[in-house]
């Protein structure tokens, strides 16, 4: 059975509106290094489709292009929550 250096899954809406949507991360341990061969994905839900974003760590290659996808996944979803808090901030004032 793997360990996990990291296993998360958190739902992204509250029980009470029965939607299924979720994400989830699942970093396996590389037993100090020793196992390149570890799972390591990110898996994004809504109510009605899911995507699986794969992470390779298996060899130098990979694990550069692995760091740099999730550095821009980040970063990507960080300016578009910095648009989004914007945009409901705007919608809230105008209508006042």
């Amino acid at each position: 059975m793997p360990h996990f250096a990291y296993c998360e899954r958190v739902f992204l809406h509250p029980p009470t509106t029965g939607k299924n949507s979720y994400i989830c991360a699942i970093a396996e341990s590389s037993q100090g290094g020793t196992n390149e061969a570890g799972d390591y994905a990110l898996i994004l839900a809504d109510c009605h489709h899911a995507i699986e974003l794969e992470f390779s760590l298996i060899n130098p290659t990979e694990r550069e292009q692995s760091l740099a996808k999730i550095d821009t996944l980040a970063e990507v979803v960080n300016r578009f929550r910095d648009a989004l808090h914007t945009e409901a901030e705007a919608i809230e004032s105008a209508k006042d």
